[in-house]
C-alpha cells in the first residue's frame, strides 16, 4: 500500500508536537546563549557548556553545509564527461531506427504517434548545419 500524502489526525498531532518541541528547544538555546551566567547560576543551572559553543556550533554547521555543497558540485563536475566524449550524446539506452525515416513514416498511420527513437547525431548535424 502506498503512503497517503494527506494529513491524518495522528500525523497532524505528531507534527504539532514536533513543532512545539522544536520551538521550545530554540527558546532554551537562546536563553542559554543570551542570559548572563550569573542569572543561570542563580536558578541552579551550573553545569552548562561555555558560551563559545553558542556561536561555534552554528558556524561549524554552516561551514559543513557550504563544504558539502562545494564538494558535491566538484564531484558532479568531475564525473561529467567532456564535450568531446561520445557519452554526452548517446548511452546504452539509445534506440535508433533500423530503417530510413521515409520508410518509417509511410508504414505508420498518419494519425498515430510515431515510436520514440533517438536521432543519430549525423542527421542532426546535417539538418542544423
Amino acid at each position: 500500500k502506498m503512503a497517503d500524502p494527506n494529513a491524518n489526525p495522528v500525523r497532524a498531532i505528531y507534527g504539532f508536537a514536533f513543532y512545539l518541541i522544536t520551538y521550545g528547544i530554540l527558546v532554551l538555546y537562546f536563553l542559554w546563549a543570551f542570559l548572563p551566567d550569573l542569572w543561570l547560576h542563580s536558578i541552579g543551572l551550573t553545569y552548562l557548556p561555555q558560551k563559545y559553543w553558542a556561536v561555534a556550533v552554528p558556524v561549524y554547521g554552516m561551514v559543513l553545509i557550504v563544504t558539502v555543497l562545494v564538494m558535491y558540485m566538484g564531484y558532479s563536475t568531475w564525473i561529467t564527461p567532456s564535450l568531446e566524449d561520445t557519452r554526452t550524446i548517446t548511452d546504452c539506452h539509445s534506440i535508433y531506427s533500423s530503417s530510413s525515416s521515409s520508410e518509417t513514416s509511410t508504414s505508420i498511420d498518419s494519425t498515430s504517434v510515431p515510436p520514440l527513437m533517438d536521432i543519430p547525431i549525423t542527421v542532426v548535424n546535417r539538418t542544423l548545419y
